[in-house]
């Protein structure tokens, strides 16, 4: 426990403040019992675990410059540990949890769509008769995709824990802007009768719904922008612009 006045956050926070300011940031940290080493480390009390506290000299808060501050302390902290027996180094802190959330994103999102992948490809084959129409279907899938992780890393820059579940969202609804049209040429005689005229003709019966039903779907993901939390409002646009 700790003697520190924090009820004077409240009572006088301008003593409170000044308070603050006239005690180091380990000795806030350490209570009432601090332990400290040479060169004002602070340790546990049997001195077998000590904290450093690292802060950059910018503050950059991109993700870029994130990863490259904690890599460069990762790399400094394994030479100490392989200079040293017995030492365990690990990290935590904003910058650390930050980087670990993005790499943990990135792997997790990685799967989850391959597993969309994978289950919408082995559906698609499975519907159409013809194999060569599934996998133009899937190109124009993928197509889509691309476009979308283009205009998250021009807007955005990278996914987030919230955006990164839409890249599934929009392999699910995506597909279905392929299937109509092409399900329509297979009904229109596809291969049997003249194929440029069976797909004009297809296109002509299923443009304008599937136009529409991809502008209200956008619509109804841009409208959470609207939203004040942020991640929110990123899933809203990379949806949003992931359906068009």
């Amino acid at each position: 426990t700790s003697r520190f006045p924090w009820h004077t956050s409240l009572e006088s926070p301008e003593s409170f403040v000044a308070e603050i300011e006239s005690r180091s940031t380990l000795e806030m940290l350490a209570g009432d019992n601090p332990q400290f080493v040479s060169r004002g480390y602070l340790a546990t009390r049997d001195g077998s675990m000590l904290f450093l506290m690292i802060s950059p000299s910018s503050r950059d808060d991109t993700l870029q410059f994130l990863r490259d501050f904690v890599r460069t302390v990762r790399a400094r902290a394994a030479e100490v540990a392989r200079n040293h027996d017995g030492i365990v180094v690990a990290l935590t802190g904003q910058p650390a949890m930050a980087v670990e959330e993005m790499d943990s994103i990135r792997r997790d999102t990685w799967f989850t769509s391959s597993v969309a992948i994978v289950g919408v490809t082995l559906l698609t084959l499975l519907v159409f008769r013809w194999r060569g129409h599934a996998w133009i279907v899937l190109a124009a899938l993928a197509t889509g995709v691309i476009w979308a992780f283009g205009a998250v890393r021009l807007e955005l820059g990278y996914l987030n824990m919230i955006t990164s579940s839409a890249i599934s969202t929009l392999i699910g609804v995506g597909v279905a802007y392929g299937i109509h049209p092409v399900s329509e040429y297979e009904l229109e005689g596809a291969h049997t009768v003249d194929p440029l005229a069976t797909v004009r003709e297809s296109f002509s019966r299923t443009g304008a719904p599937v136009a529409v039903a991809a502008i209200t779907t956008s619509v109804a993901f841009f409208s959470i922008l609207l939203m004040r939390f942020p991640g929110f409002a990123e899933l809203g646009l990379v949806a949003g612009f992931g359906v068009l």
